[in-house]
Order: structure tokens, then C-alpha cells, then sequence
């Protein structure tokens, strides 16, 4: 990332932070959060990354899949997001599970093929560059293991597409925000090597103007 995108978001989430779970997490996201760690087929004992963790809204879930013989690792840029992660692990007494680590580039710090699971939640859309961020989810993951994201979803037909793209562009984060298409994230997907790769178009009641994509692929054998 970019040393101008990094100060920008650093200064965009630190000015969210204290507010993000009631502000900013889409409503319903906590069931989603429970399809993606089933779709990823996490279990007891399992080291799951999640990228972009933000407040650790997503890694208390998956926590609460692995159990204390499990391990998460939630990344995140924002030093702010971070800090209020860390609060919340520690009064949930889940930080001897969650482990928090900030990151200043698209560089995931863990070994090829160390991680049991790979969740990405409502983040593509500020990823500078997709492609490399999957690529890396794609490096660090075990074979035959999956790796499932979720996200805004940039609508197909051109008169939603047209109204999403103004709306976009009166808000406040044209900075770092860029949806894309259900056919771009297979593309980022089946680009990086995943393969049985799957994806879910669906509206939520609260969120008409855009849709939310859920992906899923899985590293094959070596």
C-alpha cells in the first residue's frame, strides 16, 4: 500500500474506531460471520487468519469456533481499529486465543501454507490491489483448505450500477472505496490458484442500492 493510502486510512478508521460496531458493521453481519467460518469449514484446534480484522468483530466468532486449543490471528492497518480489538478480546477473555498484529502493505507476515483457514470480511473494497491480497490469502494457506471472503458487491445491471457509482461518489470515502463485480472476485480467486470456487449474490433489506457478494475457494493439492 502506498504511503499516501496508508495515512489516509490510518486517519479515515482512526475517526471511526470508537464507534465502528454500532456505526458501520452492516446489520446481519453476524449471521454472515457464521455461514463464512461453516463455509470454511473451520473446526476445534484450527489457526484461522483473519485479514483485516478491524475492531475483531469477525475474529471473536471464529474464536469462539476453534475453541482454546484454536488460534486466531486478526491483522489489521489501523492502529485505532486495532486498539479497540484488543479492549473487546481482553473483556471477552479471548486473548489467550486472538492474537493482533497490524500490517502496513498487502504482505501477509506468516509462512506459505501455515493457516487452517483464511476469512476476509467486508474489506476488498479498501485493498489498493485485490489481486496481490489474494495471491498472499492464497500463499499462506494450507492445501485443501479454504479461504472465504464477503463484501460489497458492485451491481451488474447498469441502472443500479449507475446509481451505486454517483452515490459512491458524493460520499465521504472515494478515497479508498471500489466495489467490484461477483465476476471480478472469481477472477481474483481463480487468478491467484483457487480453484472450486464459488459465489453468492444476495440484497439485505437494510442495503438496496448494493448487493453483497460471498466467495469461497479452495487450495488443491500440491
Amino acid at each position: 500500500m502506498s504511503s499516501w493510502k496508508y495515512q489516509h486510512a490510518q486517519k479515515y478508521f482512526k475517526q471511526r474506531a470508537e464507534l465502528y460496531d454500532v456505526k458501520y458493521i452492516p446489520k446481519g453481519a453476524e449471521e454472515l460471520s457464521r455461514i463464512m467460518i461453516q463455509k470454511a469449514e473451520i473446526k476445534e484446534g484450527d489457526f484461522v487468519l483473519d485479514f483485516a480484522t478491524g475492531t475483531g468483530f469477525q475474529a471473536v466468532q471464529i474464536a469462539y469456533a476453534v475453541g482454546e486449543k484454536g488460534r486466531v490471528l486478526g491483522l489489521d492497518i489501523s492502529d485505532a481499529m486495532l486498539r479497540e480489538a484488543e479492549v473487546k478480546i481482553k473483556r471477552l477473555g479471548l486473548d489467550n486465543v486472538i492474537k493482533l498484529r497490524r500490517m502496513q502493505s498487502e504482505n501477509i507476515p506468516l509462512e506459505d501454507n501455515s493457516v487452517d483457514a483464511v476469512i476476509c470480511g467486508f474489506a476488498y473494497h479498501h485493498f489498493p490491489d485485490p489481486c496481490r491480497v489474494t495471491a498472499e490469502m492464497f500463499r499462506v494457506l494450507k492445501h485443501n483448505r479454504k479461504a472465504v471472503a464477503v463484501d460489497g458487491c458492485r451491481p451488474e445491471h447498469p441502472f443500479k450500477k449507475l446509481v451505486a457509482d454517483l452515490s459512491a461518489k458524493v460520499s465521504d470515502r472515494t478515497w479508498h472505496i471500489r466495489f467490484y463485480t461477483e465476476k471480478e472476485f472469481r477472477e481474483f480467486f481463480e487468478g491467484s490458484g483457487f480453484e472450486e470456487v464459488h459465489t453468492w449474490c444476495f440484497y439485505q433489506t437494510h442495503c438496496l442500492l448494493y448487493p453483497f457478494v460471498m466467495i469461497e475457494g479452495t487450495k488443491p493439492s500440491a
